[in-house]
């Protein structure tokens, strides 16, 4: 079974390419997709409208684009 992790974050893309390059001693295992419209934060409803802000969310997705677990909170992990 393959399992491949996928980091959202708000930040612009070309933030988020800084934020790859800026430390070599910091590295990211994952791939980090920029989400500064919060398009994929609505689609997982990992997004406050009462607040306007997005939330943090953890999402267990199989092959075949099930989720199979979700945690969603305004606290990370």
């Amino acid at each position: 079974l393959g399992v491949e992790i996928v980091a959202v974050g708000t930040d612009d893309l070309e933030a988020t390419r800084r934020l790859r390059s800026q430390d070599e001693s910091i590295s990211f295992p994952m791939p980090l997709l920029a989400d500064p419209t919060l398009e994929v934060f609505r689609r997982y409803r990992c997004h406050d409208d009462f607040e306007g802000q997005p939330l943090h969310g953890t999402f267990l997705i199989d092959p075949e684009g099930n989720v199979r677990f979700r945690r969603i909170s305004a606290d990370p992990f």
